[in-house]
């Protein structure tokens, strides 16, 4: 299936602090992504997160993404983000 915008919300936002790992908490932003359509194996490919820039998203920041349909709770990380949209993320914790 697609990435749908809809489903991702900003949960956190981290006020003047760079995103980074070093210190707590972890990263930056943390959202929250819900899908019935796509599972982790989606998710974490290559610019999933196609609007990611423009929706403030950046480097360690750090998504809870529950996957409806295997009623799943998986734990990402922003690996990487292009000034010309795209986000990718990888799994760092999962109740899998």
């Amino acid at each position: 299936m697609a990435y749908d915008s809809t489903n991702l919300q900003l949960k956190q936002a981290q006020i003047g602090r760079a995103h980074s790992t070093a210190g707590f908490p972890f990263g930056g932003n943390h959202w929250w992504y819900r899908s019935t359509a796509d599972g982790t194996t989606s998710v974490v490919a290559s610019s999933y997160f196609s609007d990611g820039y423009k929706r403030g998203m950046r480097k360690y920041d750090t998504v809870e993404f529950v996957d409806i349909s295997s009623t799943q709770l998986h734990f990402l990380t922003v690996t990487s983000v292009t000034t010309s949209g795209g986000a990718t993320v990888t799994s760092v914790l999962s109740t899998a």
